[in-house]
């Protein structure tokens, strides 16, 4: 929106893209296929909040706590590809920078939420 004021944290430019590359190929991979990917950036507080959200059946708690803990990455791999290991180094570029990675699932959407300090006002 044109009247929305800037959302503007203080990162590692290359790190930031990592993050949100990784977010974005793992939403394109393991979504439904034809199906759009979502992106989401808002002011909460004083956070920057970055939802992307595709559509796809629910993680399975279990999985969800290694996908997020870095454990054994090869057991949540799938035909999709992928070793189960990026969500956790992504978690970990958002933790640096003073953030956090969250998963949701809202039937039929399963939503990664960064959450970033905004960069002091000058």
């Amino acid at each position: 929106r044109g009247d929305a004021a800037p959302v503007v944290v203080q990162a590692d430019h290359e790190r930031l893209a990592a993050l949100f590359d990784g977010l974005i190929d793992n939403a394109l991979r393991h979504g439904q296929a034809g199906e759009s990917v979502v992106v989401r950036v808002r002011r909460e507080g004083d956070s920057a909040v970055t939802e992307i959200s595709n559509i796809s059946p629910p993680i399975v708690p279990a999985v969800v706590d290694m996908l997020f803990s870095g454990t054994e990455p090869a057991a949540v791999g799938d035909s999709r590809g992928g070793l189960g290991f990026g969500l956790y180094v992504c978690q970990s570029i958002a933790q640096a920078h003073g953030g956090s990675l969250a998963y949701t699932h809202e039937d039929p959407f399963v939503t990664l939420s960064v959450r970033l300090p905004l960069a002091p006002a000058h």
